[in-house]
């Protein structure tokens, strides 16, 4: 039979999941099923944000169980909140969407609840987009007893998504000074507590009054729109959620009174965790004649 320190450096390993289950249940067949152990999935999972999740250990038999490792791998772009575990302490956090935890004592007869925060990175955008479900694995083992289980029932994660509304062209004397409209609209499930708004254009004044002006120069207007913004608008709380609509007022100031065609390159774009997320273009323009 195999010994249960070469069963822990094989867990240890870049091994599978599945052909690690394999591994334990063949070397604890004649042991029993003394611990059982449920899943706990994230509600209300979404993107850039992190949530609840954990598992827990049920100790059917009469003797204590000490010194156990509890390994939980995850789908590529959700990862564990290092320092954020619960019930047991970290073990090997070296890869956070395969770690290992530790489980000092499981009292006979009784039970432990584990809990840690996840959090679900930019990445994971294209699988949501084709409406992907996700699952989490989890294995307990220790000297005497091993069980496995994954998610019940896969989980979705909401996600934002921003888009631009048709900007009409416009056409004016030489000279003007006009006002453009500009209007973007959440269009999914998921929340932002901020984002981006970018017109990169060719050469002339524009400002705006809403938001925060992160760049006004005479090609780029680069804009933060913030919890701030988001209370004047639909249900008034800190959040642009789905289905809300938020306009943006460009104050245009023509100087040089020649005739000439403003193009305009519309950036609407939200990121986290240092990655960029999702980013939706539109384009227009003037005609100053």
């Amino acid at each position: 039979m195999m010994n249960i320190q070469q069963i822990r450096m094989d867990l240890r390993r870049n091994c599978s999941f599945n052909i690690l289950l394999l591994v334990l249940y063949s070397h604890f067949l004649g042991f029993g099923q003394q611990v059982k152990l449920f899943v706990s999935d994230p509600v209300n999972a979404q993107l850039c944000q992190t949530a609840e999740a954990g598992s827990t250990l049920i100790n059917t038999g009469t003797i204590d169980i000490t010194n156990a490792t509890l390994w939980l791998e995850l789908p590529i772009g959700i990862e564990y909140v290092p320092g954020s575990v619960q019930g047991a302490s970290e073990l090997n956090i070296s890869q956070l969407n395969r770690v290992q935890f530790q489980v000092d004592l499981l009292k006979a007869l009784d039970s432990l609840k584990i809990q840690l925060s996840l959090s679900f990175k930019c990445s994971l955008l294209d699988q949501i987009n084709q409406s992907i479900s996700f699952s989490n694995k989890w294995a307990f083992y220790s000297m005497i007893s091993a069980d496995s289980a994954s998610s019940l029932q896969p989980y979705k994660i909401a996600t934002p998504f921003l888009v631009i509304q048709d900007v009409s062209p416009i056409s004016t004397p030489t000279g003007s000074k006009l006002q453009r409209s500009i209007q973007i609209t959440n269009s999914r499930l998921g929340s932002l507590e901020s984002f981006f708004f970018e017109d990169h254009h060719d050469p002339i004044r524009i400002q705006s009054t809403n938001g925060n002006t992160i760049i006004e120069t005479d090609q780029l207007l680069n804009l933060e729109l913030t919890k701030t913004d988001f209370t004047k608008i639909g249900d008034r709380d800190s959040l642009f959620e789905r289905d809300e609509t938020i306009i943006i007022t460009e104050q245009i100031e023509q100087t040089s009174c020649v005739v000439e065609k403003i193009q305009s390159k519309f950036n609407a774009y939200w990121s986290c965790f240092q990655d960029s997320c999702q980013k939706y273009e539109e384009y227009s323009f003037i005609d100053f004649f």
